[in-house]
């Protein structure tokens, strides 16, 4: 009971990532559900009478009282057996083609509206994981954070909410069934309704629990497969000078099987309910052909079984798509539990506010370079031993600050927790007197930030420059203004494309110092007034180290430039914060 309240739970989670708006398309869809319900039931009346009526008419007898009130109220009285026979069977065939076509045209409409709302959520749900923090998110792998943004937001919107209005459809059409045969027939209408039910908890116990679980393996496999994917290419360079290929060969052989396993018996699940509802209708059939033959005389016997036969051929294929819908739902309810991990770390809502797009860096007039914290302590949740304590501390704009410090010690979690992406146990962080989150939001592309590690996309030295830009929102000098000022204008004067050379994926046309500079002449587009280097020329020589420090120190004197690095920086950092046994030291001024 407890498991089907957590079914239950999770289902109406799923539904409540989409808006007021999108939630009412899906009304529609239910209400429009209805009354293709009711033409099922109208058709399976239909032709209940017209079973009826072929019996009575065959052997020349007069109909039951009530099937004559129904031919009066179509206006058939008067018409002969045949005329009567032939209008009903055509209205009968009209309902049923009337029923699918309009089906089909739904189901369609219906698949198009969760497409577009999957693209539509997992843009939204990229925005505000983006504005979440880093923290919040943080113990998930790369190959993790990509499939809860994608593919499991795919499960979500088609594979829990869209099978959930099918089978929120097929159980309306099953209880409308079922209402429809009362009129007819209670007893056969109870039987018939005892029976399916029966068999659809029979299939329901035995597989969904199987679903559960293997649902669960699928999600977790794929994601490993494609890490070990992922490695293989990352460390190509060093798996075959290593001669330690083979091992990946054979882990990736491994995963691939394993998934492989895991999909054929998922595959195969579905298949379960079709085979017990084939098998079901079989014997139904024969057990109430046999039952009502010895019960009624033959007439009323031929009306019953025709009945059931035609209400069967409908209810049978209902409830197995039922059944099939809910081993779906349970499916993919643990494919998308990544997806709904993360939408409970940020806090997404359906009404929370996107980020603020901008097309090209904007001036930053009001924006003051300085750096406010005010007794901040930091533990990370699954490391009790690391803490990191900051007394009340302000870099003034215009400084230029070294951070000082071992390894492990915390330099780079000081950064985050400047930058945002990291919150505070206790205390407060604020640039430019606001938190830094409002900071970003009020004033994007007023800090640039370079780590040591500088992704370098597939694309031209131009395209990586403007990242995150349109590129026709610079003119060229601008980019050989930055290029200049990071050293690495000679290099782009001596390729044949100049600023459109082509670096290839990962920038291995370059060396590791280009790259750095690369991405140092990235955070230099926007002019920033506040410049974070996080060990961002580690790569460079000395000589070229000092060189673009103080050709960006004279070009941007107004700009606060921290840095991390484990070797002292050139004279144009004046000011050093030293970190001693988790905790900051004040802010201290560098002899000459």
């Amino acid at each position: 009971m407890n498991s089907e309240k957590s079914f239950l739970k999770v289902v109406v989670a799923c539904f409540k990532l989409l808006d007021k708006r999108d939630r009412l398309g899906l009304s529609a869809v239910f209400i429009i559900n209805i009354f293709l319900s009711l033409l099922d039931i109208i058709a399976i009346a239909l032709f209940g009478i017209l079973g009826t009526l072929t019996v009575y008419g065959i052997q020349s007898s007069s109909p039951p009282k009530t099937l004559e009130s129904v031919i009066r109220l179509l206006g058939l009285s008067e018409d002969s057996f045949q005329s009567q026979v032939a209008v009903i069977g055509v209205l009968a065939a009209a309902m049923l083609i009337t029923k699918t076509i309009c089906s089909a045209l739904l189901s369609f409409r219906t698949s198009r509206f969760l497409i577009y709302r999957s693209a539509n959520l997992s843009t939204k749900l990229i925005e505000a994981w983006l504005r979440g923090g880093l923290g919040k998110v943080r113990s998930l792998s790369q190959q993790q954070s990509i499939f809860a943004l994608t593919n499991g937001v795919n499960f979500v919107v088609s594979g829990v909410i869209g099978a959930t209005v099918s089978l929120v459809g097929e159980s309306l059409l099953l209880v409308l069934l079922s209402v429809g045969l009362t009129f007819v027939n209670p007893t056969l209408a109870l039987a018939t309704f005892a029976y399916f039910s029966a068999l659809a908890v029979f299939v329901h116990t035995l597989i969904h629990k199987k679903v559960d679980k293997l649902a669960k393996e699928e999600a977790n496999k794929g994601i490993k497969n494609n890490e070990v994917v992922l490695e293989t290419i990352s460390f190509y360079k060093q798996l075959i000078v290593g001669g330690r290929s083979n091992h990946y060969v054979k882990s990736i052989s491994e995963a691939k099987y394993s998934l492989a396993r895991v999909q054929s018996q998922l595959s195969y699940l579905p298949n379960v309910s079709k085979y017990v509802m084939e098998t079901g209708l079989v014997v139904g059939g024969l057990s109430l052909s046999s039952a009502t033959f010895l019960i009624y005389d033959s007439r009323q016997a031929v009306s019953v079984l025709s009945v059931f036969l035609v209400a069967a051929l409908r209810i049978a294929p209902s409830v197995m798509r039922v059944q099939t819908g809910l081993t779906s739902i349970r499916q993919n309810l643990a494919a998308s539990s990544l997806t709904l991990e993360i939408v409970e770390r940020i806090g997404y809502s359906p009404v929370s506010k996107g980020l603020r797009v901008v097309s090209k860096p904007i001036s930053f007039p009001s924006f003051v370079p300085e750096v406010v914290f005010n007794s901040v302590e930091f533990k990370f949740p699954n490391n009790s031993k690391f803490e990191l304590s900051i007394p009340t501390l302000t870099i003034p704009k215009g400084a230029r600050v070294q951070i000082l410090g071992q390894s492990g010690i915390g330099k780079s979690t000081l950064l985050d927790l400047m930058l945002g992406f990291l919150e505070p146990s206790s205390g407060s962080v604020k640039i430019s007197g606001v938190p830094v989150e409002d900071c970003i939001k009020t004033w994007p592309g007023a800090i640039g930030y370079v780590p040591q590690e500088i992704y370098v996309s597939n694309s031209t030295i131009a395209s990586n420059i403007c990242l995150g830009y349109e590129r026709n929102d610079f003119e060229d000098s601008q980019i050989h203004e930055v290029l200049k000022l990071v050293e690495l204008g000679e290099l782009v004067s001596q390729r044949e494309e100049g600023i459109n050379t082509l670096v290839g994926e990962g920038g291995f046309s370059l060396s590791g110092g280009q790259r750095q500079r690369l991405g140092i002449a990235r955070a230099l587009m926007s002019k920033p007034k506040l410049l974070i280097l996080d060990e961002a020329t580690s790569a460079l020589d000395s000589l070229t180290e000092a060189k673009v420090l103080k050709r960006i120190s004279d070009a941007f004197p107004e700009t606060s430039i921290i840095a991390i690095s484990h070797k002292q920086l050139p004279e144009v950092f004046n000011y050093y914060i030293r970190i001693r046994n988790g905790r900051v030291s004040k802010f201290l001024r560098r002899h000459s």
